[in-house]
């Protein structure tokens, strides 16, 4: 028994490219950017296929939030305390919130050389709009 298998694929920086397009037409990017394009979760659905080509329909949801500049929070960070780094971070009305680890515990200041210093920015929690009522 013979049997043929026939596959249809895409880059995955080209449906990437798709995304931040379409993301792009809906925020002001002078003030947001993308942060995640949703695409490793994304659902897909064969909605038409031929034996040369298939319609394919992805869902996926982005995540946008402000366009905050990890290298300058770095080069601002260097040598300085958690208070003043936390201070400085919670003037940003972008920022919610700010946690400054130093390690080992006995550290009082952040390194100076900006590539000892970790940034991690979180994403947002998402909410969904379903309007199931609960059935």
């Amino acid at each position: 028994q013979t049997v043929t298998y026939m596959v249809f694929g895409v880059h995955k920086k080209d449906l990437e490219t798709l995304v931040k397009n379409d993301v792009s037409t809906q925020i002001d990017t002078s003030k947001q950017k993308i942060q995640d394009t949703g695409i490793d979760s994304a659902d897909f659905q064969v909605t038409n296929a031929s034996a040369n080509g298939a319609q394919v329909v992805m869902d996926t949801q982005a995540v946008t939030g402000p366009d905050i500049d990890v290298g300058s929070i770095k080069k601002n960070a260097r040598g300085k305390k958690a208070g003043q780094i936390k201070k400085d971070l919670n003037s940003n009305p972008d920022i919610k919130s700010v946690d400054v680890d130093l390690s080992p515990f006995w550290v009082s200041t952040v390194p100076k050389d900006t590539s000892k210093i970790k940034v991690v920015i979180a994403e947002p929690k998402t909410v969904s709009n379903s309007n199931d009522n609960g059935q």
